[in-house]
C-alpha cells in the first residue's frame, strides 16, 4: 500500500534516490524521500519503512534522540541503547550496567611475600559520587584455617576512604608471618549518593594471600611488639 502525499521543497536543487530501510516498529510511519525540487513522503508497511529505533515516527536517520532515552545523540555515548547513555570510567560498559566492581587489591590477590604490618586496600571503579560507610557490614581477615583474625564493622576509624574509590583497612593486629590469610567484605558496606553499592568479597580465594616471613612466629595476637626479636615478644 502506497499513499503519497507533495510537498513543496523550497531550496533543495540536489536530485537524491528514494530511500527505504528495515523496520522493527509495529505500525506505519512517513519516510522522506527527495525527488528534484518535490519532497515524496510515502507510507510504507513496516517491512521496508526506515529504521525507527525508539518507534517515535521519527525516522533514525534524522532522529537526534535514537533511542529515545532523553539524552540526544551528540551527547550520548549509547546512542541506540536506552538503558544506557554514559561511561564515567571509559571501559565501554555503560554506568547503568557497570556496577561498582573491585579495581585493585592491595595487597593483590596471590601475592606470598604481603608484608605483616601494612594496611590493606581496595580500589572500586564506577562509583559515581564518593562513597560512605554504611554500619552493620563488616571486613573480615582470616587465617588459611579459618580462625578470625580480624573483624570490624565498617563503620570504625580502622576503616577509612580516600578519594571517592578506595577503602583502606588497618588490622587491629598484625597479619601472622609466614601464614596465609583471606578477607571478606560484605557486599553493600559502601555506597554513592545515588544508592550504588560496592560488589562484595565472600569467598576464600578472591582476595587471599601469604605473609613474609619473620624472624619470629608473631601469631594473629601479637600487637606492637611484632617487630620485636622471637625472644622479647
Amino acid at each position: 500500500m502506497h499513499i503519497q502525499r507533495l510537498y513543496t521543497m523550497m531550496t533543495c536543487c540536489v536530485l537524491l534516490s528514494t530511500l527505504s530501510y528495515a523496520n522493527t516498529c509495529p505500525k506505519w510511519f512517513p519516510m522522506p524521500a527527495l525527488d528534484g525540487l518535490v519532497v515524496v513522503i510515502p507510507i510504507y508497511n513496516a517491512a521496508i519503512t526506515a529504521p525507527d529505533l525508539d518507534c517515535d515516527e521519527l525516522v533514525d536517520l534524522v532522529d537526534p534522540d535514537i533511542d529515545g532515552d532523553g539524552v540526544a545523540n551528540v551527547n550520548d555515548v549509547f546512542p541506540t541503547d536506552p538503558s544506557e547513555w554514559a561511561d564515567s570510567d571509559g571501559d565501554g560498559v555503560g554506568n547503568n550496567a557497570d556496577k561498582p566492581r573491585i579495581k585493585l587489591l592491595t595487597p593483590a590477590s596471590g601475592t606470598t611475600n604481603a608484608s605483616a604490618t601494612a594496611n590493606l586496600s581496595v580500589k572500586y571503579s564506577s562509583f559515581d559520587t564518593a562513597i560512605s560507610k554504611i554500619a552493620g557490614k563488616k571486613v573480615q581477615i582470616f587465617l588459611e584455617d579459618g580462625t578470625v583474625h580480624t573483624d570490624f564493622d565498617v563503620n570504625i576509624m580502622q576503616v577509612s576512604l580516600s578519594g571517592g574509590d578506595t577503602v583502606t583497612v588497618n588490622p587491629n593486629a598484625h597479619l601472622s608471618y609466614g601464614k596465609k590469610h583471606y578477607v571478606h567484605i560484605d557486599a553493600g558496606a559502601f555506597k554513592d549518593s545515588t544508592g550504588e553499592q560496592n560488589e562484595g568479597i565472600q569467598t576464600n580465594t578472591r582476595w587471599s594471600f601469604t605473609v613474609e616471613s619473620g624472624s619470629g612466629a608473631c601469631g594473629y595476637d601479637c600487637l606492637d611488639n611484632c617487630d620485636l626479636p622471637a625472644n622479647l615478644q
